[in-house]
């Protein structure tokens, strides 16, 4: 399933940005109908592209099915694209170009992306959701909304979990557990509920955070302040961090248990590629939105979706890594509250406000999921929830390990 996997998605990458499996690449839309621009500031050839073209792929496939099934009647929904190549410098000038284009509601599934935004977005009366949440994002309480909780407090949630199922009894020890990732806003918002451990000396032997500039790829030093932990939290974002700070790891003959959130889960099959699915077993990641073995009525429509409109690639998509069901389950979301403002203030009076309006009220009931999630006037984060998976070398996939966990913290 794996084998190539790396080459698929990049080949994937590029047909998304030569306009291949675009969609929406009409004009006005279909005679009768209000065409709406959805913007998407996203990374399609920069170090997180690998995944990140999966979500666009999910996101293209939920508007195709609005589109073609015509669930929210007189509209078409366009999507417009802006490639960040993770690089923070682009993401205002993606903003302006996505704006410029019809964009009244923009999606990112990068905080380094959204937190510049800030000072811009109620002043241009554009709403942005971002994929994770910070602190930052959670506390400007702007026009940027989060559609997970913050990774400070999942993280944190994650560090209560494995204190809760230590046995300190058989172990006669705490458990040993470190940190290592690059220094971005994301990656610094894990690193600070990792530290949750350093609250509670009693429960935990906690090593220390080792946060590398982005792009570092050697890790010698790391590695060997962080040997013999019984856990690393790996930050990410993106495949290199992960993968080359586990292969270093492994390739000098220390094991561990691996963890982070979904961002890693994102990447996993570089992380099976880079030190094999063996060195993996036991790993635990944690996170709002699902992954496939959650059967859920949300996971079976993006299951479908998948073999609908990608049906060569769509095992591939579906088990291979997060994008498709957990980023997509994202991209549903947010077109269902686009949905739910459409029906209130009716197409030709959709806007920015209007979406903000609807946000800060909407309350979806998913089956399967809790039922106190949404956004308010007060509170910029959808859900304050999350599962912990586990990875199985012996299924080659993960496995629902935890019920819902409410995370610790804001």
């Amino acid at each position: 399933m794996r084998k190539g996997a790396k080459l698929a998605v990049l080949l994937l990458a590029v047909m998304i940005l030569l306009g291949g499996l675009a969609t929406g690449c009409g004009g006005n839309g279909e005679e009768g109908k209000t065409t709406i621009v959805f913007g998407h500031l996203t990374d399609l050839t920069g170090v997180a592209s690998t995944n990140l073209s999966t979500i666009s792929l999910a996101l293209d496939a939920n508007v195709r099915y609005i589109n073609e099934e015509n669930p929210i009647p007189g509209v078409e929904i366009k999507v417009v694209r802006w490639d960040t190549m993770y690089d923070t410098s682009r993401a205002i000038p993606g903003y302006y170009w996505l704006k410029d284009h019809g964009a009244d509601v923009i999606y990112t599934e990068m905080p380094e992306m959204a937190e510049p935004l800030v000072p811009f977005v109620e002043k241009d009366k554009t709403v942005v959701v971002c994929h994770p949440g910070t602190a930052v994002l959670a506390n400007a309480l702007s026009w940027v909304f989060c559609i997970n909780p913050t990774s400070s407090s999942q993280m944190r949630s994650m560090m209560k979990y494995i204190g809760d199922n230590w046995d300190y009894s058989s172990m006669q020890r705490r458990p040993k557990i470190g940190t290592a990732g690059w220094s971005t806003p994301y990656g610094n918002d894990v690193k600070l509920g990792a530290e949750y451990c350093l609250d509670y000396p009693d429960k935990f032997d906690y090593v220390g955070s080792y946060m590398a500039p982005a792009g570092t790829v050697t890790w010698s030093g790391e590695v060997e302040k962080l040997k013999g932990c019984d856990y690393i939290v790996l930050t990410t974002p993106g495949a290199l961090q992960p993968a080359t700070f586990a292969a270093e790891y492994v390739a000098r003959g220390y094991s561990t248990t691996w963890l982070g959130l979904d961002s890693l889960c994102a990447f996993w099959d570089f992380m099976v590629e880079s030190v094999g699915s063996k060195n993996l077993d036991g790993s635990l990641i944690g996170q709002w939105l699902p992954l496939a073995v959650y059967k859920t009525p949300v996971v079976d429509h993006l299951i479908e979706l998948a073999h609908k409109y990608y049906p060569d690639d769509a095992d591939r998509l579906i088990y291979a890594n997060n994008g498709f069901v957990g980023g997509g389950s994202g991209t549903y979301y947010i077109l269902e509250c686009l949905r739910a403002c459409i029906e209130e203030v009716g197409p030709e009076n959709f806007d920015g406000q209007a979406f903000f309006n609807t946000a800060i009220k909407w309350r979806p009931h998913w089956e399967g999921y809790p039922e106190d999630v949404g956004w308010s006037q007060d509170d910029r984060l959808s859900s304050r929830w999350q599962m912990i998976y586990e990875w199985s070398d012996n299924i080659d996939n993960f496995e629902v390990l935890s019920d819902w966990l409410e995370v610790i913290g804001k």
